[in-house]
């Protein structure tokens, strides 16, 4: 946008997240926003964007990093029901079979998710955008707030 303005601007100020995966997209990461927002990519894979978005020649060097993953999660004690629960989500949203998210998309008890977590924290996640199914609103919502207290645990 040329001369959008928001007045008086938000104190703090809230940070803006650019996704895609191919180069015009890292290149606009860094060049525009404070970080990248992966999804549907290996821990391997989010740390090396992070590196490039990071190492990019046109990087805003004043602005703020935070770059974060957009993902799915199913939860219950049964990781079945979960799983279940989490692929039919999925494809009803997406039309798409539940084959080509399952391997990047965590489910089982919030202990479980958050152990699946953890390795994208430690490739520079330092903020999920997680889509929470489970039996019901509270139960997902609980959950995302059990996973964030065990991902901020040292």
């Amino acid at each position: 946008f040329e001369r959008a303005w928001i007045k008086p601007p938000p104190d703090p100020p809230i940070p803006f997240l650019v996704g895609g995966r191919s180069n015009a997209a890292v290149a606009r990461a860094a060049r525009f926003a404070n970080g990248w927002l992966g999804v549907w990519c290996s821990p391997r894979r989010f740390g090396a964007v992070v590196e490039e978005v990071d190492a990019h020649p046109d990087r805003d060097r004043s602005r703020a990093r935070l770059h974060g993953l957009q993902i799915w999660v199913g939860i219950d004690s049964d990781r079945d029901s979960a799983k279940n629960r989490l692929a039919k989500g999925m494809q009803d949203f997406y039309q798409t079979p539940f084959s080509a998210f399952e391997k990047y998309s965590p489910w089982g008890t919030p202990a479980e998710v958050a152990d699946f977590l953890r390795p994208y924290v430690d490739s520079g996640c330092r903020l999920f955008n997680i889509m929470p199914v489970a039996r019901s609103e509270r139960e997902g919502i609980d959950a995302v707030a059990e996973i964030r207290r065990r991902l901020h645990e040292k």
